[in-house]
């Protein structure tokens, strides 16, 4: 049973990829039928009506035409290329004007079914075979192929060669109005004739697989070419008894109609493309004219909003009241859906912080969570113009990949897309206004124009606002300024002047009391000179000149003189500002009379002190020590600390004990001045007296230990020393340590050692007991006992020499005599300290011979 003969049905020959385009036909799969085969595309024919074949050009043959003959009602319509793609054009791209006739297709412009039926008929009446096939080789209309081409010649790889040849051959440069006769290499006539369409070659009418009347039919030739090319004799044969034969008059009439058909074809499509483009101008211009009358009422309402913020602005006091104004204006004055402000945080995550919104919003602000960095939720629109300083905007939030982390939320509430204008300020976007709207792509350049001054328009406003606010703020902190420096200046203990064009304009009480005044007008519209010393007169008029004149005027001590002509010693500050009246010096004068005679005792006490000190210590410090004991060479340097009125407490000694024994002391006093002074001869002596009752170097310090600690009364007693006792006759050192900087013993090898053991230092524990050591000095041996001015030496913002750094010098430096050693690691010490080290610093070097 056939189907319903107003049902559309499709029937697909060749290729299963081009089963999608059925639904461009307006039929759904269930209409299609689908053939891979030409075999199945008979049957499927034979057994019902199809209004519709779509054909792979790789399945075009004469058979196929054949087979859509015998349909009885196929026709043939749109066609797929080779990789299935459906090659009709939407009628928009067709009747564009910006697309010439050459890049149109012959099956986008003519009427397939209608020529399709004329075909049908002329053939029903002449039995010529012809088609409209387009220059890729698609068919566009068709009857008639014969079978001997479709079943046989097309089928057979090397027949179709011929038959293709036969296509290129017979279209090649046939002039319009003309035709072409030509006999393919298979032994069969075909005729075509261009189609041209507004001068321009879109396809061919061809007519073809038929023999004259008057020629004779090489039987021969057709069964040697059955035999070359595999096929069947008989079905061959018959087939090529089925090929018409037509004279020669009937091919000039019907080439005749095939030029008529292609004429018609080429001034009918020609004729209506240009009528539809005409047309699709027309609505185009109808369309754009709309647009344009929509996008002139969007600016007239943009540009009256814009007034309306103006005037919001001029009548604003409050920066709240007057931002959720302006959201307002936007949103009724130009229809958005939403507005908000947000103001730009220079927190740590550079927030956005809404503060005023309008229109339909519902909690969608509270969800935004945007950021002006460069992160995911600063690529937004929002946070984009902030950090851009200049406009962005989304035009379609569903393919605006950066707008994502808000799309669900914005969906929610209708909007679609927005534009976003900063809010600029000295050159920095400090905010910006976002615009939410319902539509695609709704903003015009000229409507972002209108938003971006009427942005700015906001940003000047919001500044003028805060002005206004700090300029009452400021008025009113300095009337109350202004209040309170009144009474501080009443109250002040320092005597503070006004002095305005060369007199004296205020005084405070304090100013009265200091000059001995009992009134104001004894002091007000006096030179203020005059109330000073007059050696210092002319220095007066000179510092006045300068803060005239913008410079700076130092703190000075000078004299005054009281009203009852006692002189006094002032300290006196000066500095000009600025009144509603003009430039004044306010003078400031602190009596420092009784200081300055306080001061002075001081100086004096502590020049008396400083002598005895020095007299002390010089007579402490051993003006010379022995430089030869047995086989040591022995060297020292002391130098006093950087500033010279203080005396330090670094000491040093060599004294001989008996006969075979040296007594070698170094020591540093903690304190400076004569205290330390008297620190350092009590523990000197004390040592000295010690050693030559009992010379154990232990026993020694334990002595001296008890002993400061007992008559102890102030911390400077305490004290570090290393005392050691060298036999000369067999070079053995014996040495004890309390708390000091441990000696430095380098062999001439360069091996190091350190002279250490435990103890803490003298006057600090009197039961502590002192650990000693023995060791002894080969020939080639150096000792070097140093106290902490060396060894923590160093200039401000540097680090300490350290005793590391000693230890490399005294290696690199082996060569040297012990005195030029000496004097080298002194110089190395300053020039790390910067010239000169902070401490006082004490060096010894024995030299084993």
């Amino acid at each position: 049973m056939n189907p319903e003969p107003n049902k559309e049905r499709i029937l697909i020959v060749g290729k299963s990829d081009c089963l999608h385009e059925s639904v461009t036909f307006g039929a759904t799969k269930d209409d299609v039928d689908f053939v891979g085969s030409l075999e199945e595309a008979a049957e499927k024919l034979s057994a019902g009506c199809y209004a519709r074949v779509i054909l792979d050009p790789a399945a075009l043959s004469s058979q196929t035409f054949e087979i859509l003959t015998n349909s009885g009602c196929g026709q043939i319509g749109d066609s797929c290329n080779v990789s299935g793609e459906s090659v009709t054009l939407e009628p928009a791209s067709i009747l564009s004007t910006e697309r010439s006739i050459e890049d149109l297709d012959l099956a986008d412009i003519i009427d397939a079914q209608a020529i399709q039926a004329i075909m049908d008929s002329f053939y029903s009446l002449a039995r010529i075979p012809m088609s409209i096939i387009d220059l890729k080789g698609k068919l566009l209309v068709g009857v008639g192929w014969q079978d001997i081409c479709m079943k046989f010649h097309r089928t057979h790889p090397e027949a179709s060669v011929n038959c293709i040849e036969s296509d290129l051959k017979i279209s090649a440069g046939v002039p319009e109005g003309e035709f072409k006769l030509y006999k393919c290499r298979n032994g069969m006539w075909d005729i075509s004739t261009p189609i041209m369409i507004g001068g321009v070659h879109l396809g061919n009418v061809f007519s073809g697989q038929f023999f004259f009347d008057d020629e004779p039919l090489d039987y021969d030739f057709f069964r040697d070419q059955a035999r070359r090319y595999g096929f069947n004799e008989q079905e061959y044969m018959t087939a090529l008894d089925t090929v018409p034969r037509l004279s020669r008059a009937s091919v000039n009439e019907g080439m005749s109609f095939f030029i008529r058909i292609a004429e018609l074809v080429s001034e009918l499509s020609y004729s209506n493309l240009k009528l539809g483009r005409s047309l699709a101008e027309r609505d185009a211009l109808f369309t754009e004219r709309g647009k344009a009358e929509r996008d002139l009422g969007k600016l007239n309402r943009t540009l009256k909003a814009l007034s309306s913020s103006d005037r919001a602005m001029m009548r604003a006091e409050d920066e709240d009241v007057y931002l959720n104004e302006v959201c307002r204006i936007v949103v009724e004055e130009c229809g958005h859906k939403m507005v908000w402000i947000g103001y730009a945080e220079n927190d740590e995550y550079k927030l956005v912080r809404p503060v005023a919104y309008s229109g339909f919003e519902e909690g969608y602000l509270e969800t935004l969570k945007i950021t002006w960095a460069d992160t995911d939720r600063g690529r937004g629109p929002t946070g984009t113009a902030i950090r851009e300083c200049k406009p962005a905007g989304c035009r379609n939030m569903l393919t605006d990949p950066k707008f994502k982390p808000w799309l669900q939320e914005a969906i929610k509430r209708g909007y679609s897309s927005s534009i976003v204008l900063p809010l600029m300020s000295d050159g920095k976007a400090f905010g910006a206004v976002t615009v939410y709207s319902e539509e695609s792509d709704p903003f015009t350049h000229d409507e972002t124009a209108l938003l971006s001054e009427l942005a700015n328009d906001l940003a000047y406003g919001i500044t003028a606002i805060r002005l206004r606010a700090a300029h009452a703020e400021a008025v009113l902190a300095l009337r109350q300024n202004e209040e309170r420096y009144r009474g501080l200046v009443e109250v002040a203990p320092d005597a503070l002047l006004i002095h305005r064009d060369g007199l004296v304009e205020f005084t405070n009480p304090a100013a009265l009391q200091l000059f001995g005044a009992s009134s104001l007008e004894e002091i007000v519209g006096r030179p203020l000179w005059d109330l000073f010393h007059a050696d210092y007169h002319p220095t007066i008029r000179k510092r006045i000149l300068d803060m005239a004149e913008g410079r700076f005027a130092p703190l000075v001590e000078e004299k005054i003189v009281r009203l009852d002509g006692v002189e006094r010693d002032v300290e006196v500050a000066a500095a000009p500002f600025t009144d509603s009246a003009g430039m004044v010096i306010q003078v400031m004068l602190r009596d420092i009379t009784d200081r300055k005679f306080i001061e002075q005792q001081r100086k004096d006490l502590y020049h008396r002190e400083h002598r005895i000190a020095e007299t002390l210590q010089s007579a402490l410090i051993p003006p010379s020590i022995p430089k030869h004991i047995g086989r040591c060479t022995i060297a020292a340097r002391y130098q006093p600390a950087m500033k010279e009125a203080e005396i330090g407490g670094d000491f040093y000694d060599v004294f001989q004990i008996d006969e075979a024994r040296y007594g070698i002391l170094i020591g540093d006093v903690v304190g400076k001045g004569l205290a330390a002074a008297i620190s350092v001869a009590s523990a000197r002596y004390a040592i000295r007296s010690y050693a030559f009752l009992d010379p154990r170097p232990a026993r020694v310090l334990t002595l001296t230990n008890q002993a400061l600690c007992r008559d102890s009364s102030d911390a400077v007693n305490m004290l570090t020393a290393f005392f050691a006792v060298l036999d000369v006759q067999s070079n053995v050192l014996f040495y004890s340590s309390a708390g000091h900087e441990p000696p430095i013993v380098v062999s001439k090898e360069l091996r190091v050692d350190t002279l250490q053991t435990a103890g803490a230092p003298l006057g600090v524990f009197a039961e502590m007991h002192y650990a000693e050591g023995t060791r002894r000095l080969d020939g080639g041996d150096r000792m070097v006992l140093v106290t902490d001015g060396i060894v923590e030496a160093r200039a401000p913002g540097t680090v300490l020499y350290t005793t590391e750094r000693l230890i490399d010098y005294l290696r690199n430096h082996s060569g040297l005599e012990a005195d030029d050693l000496a004097s080298a690691i002194l110089e190395e010490a300053n020039t790390h300290a910067g010239g000169h080290t902070q401490d006082d610093a004490v060096i010894m070097i024995i030299d084993v011979e």
